[in-house]
């Protein structure tokens, strides 16, 4: 995803939904094929271009997955990255969603951000660069991201960084306590579900 949908609208990234829907209609007017006649084909091209940004920034879910991975830029490269880079990236995914908030994010396109970059290439270079401070601060930012995911994907995240650990006890622990903790806060929260709807039930019948 190569294209700048925010560009192609002349509007600002933190654009509000009006302020999109008034700078489409004004351009898809403009260069509506049309409008254009003395060159459709070039008019057409850009007018489709509008109507694809339109399509993606006016709908709520889209525009979550479209900020997440194009515009934080976290989208998993060809080439390798370097140990630094990669942190930086995992950096910038986690301030990202945690200034956005947890219902302002897609959780299914943060979930395969990560899962990108963790992918076996990535992981095989950080483990021959063997750059043990930063592997430990990379997958403790990853487990403060884990905190948006669900469950199922927690799991398989921390699966990936279970290979980043190599079996380093340190490491491993975190990576084990963090689950723990979260596995306890989920029954938790599941206890106190079933304590709020008893009580429910029971008002309901006095």
């Amino acid at each position: 995803m190569s294209t700048d949908y925010y560009k192609i609208l002349r509007v600002n990234y933190n654009a509000k939904p009006y302020e999109i829907k008034k700078a489409y209609r004004k351009l898809a007017l403009l260069y509506h094929p049309d409008k254009n006649p003395s060159d459709k084909n070039k008019y057409q091209k850009i007018f489709t271009e509008i109507n694809e940004a339109y399509n993606v920034l006016s709908k709520n879910e889209s525009r979550k997955r479209y900020d997440l991975i194009y515009k934080t830029k976290i989208i998993q490269k060809k080439t390798t990255i370097s140990p630094h880079l990669f942190l930086e990236k995992i950096n910038n995914i986690r301030k990202f969603i945690y200034t956005k908030g947890r219902n302002k994010i897609s959780e299914t396109a943060l979930y395969k951000a990560l899962y990108n970059l963790l992918s076996d290439n990535n992981l095989k270079f950080l483990l021959i660069k063997n750059e043990k401070e930063i592997n430990e601060e990379i997958i403790k930012e990853v487990l403060k991201c884990c905190n948006f995911l669900t469950t199922q994907n927690m799991n398989n995240i921390t699966g990936r960084l279970f290979i980043l650990a190599n079996e380093n006890p340190k490491l491993n622990n975190l990576i084990n306590d963090y689950i723990k903790h979260s596995n306890q806060l989920i029954f938790s929260n599941v206890i106190a579900f079933f304590i709020k709807a008893k009580y429910k039930i029971t008002r309901l019948f006095r």
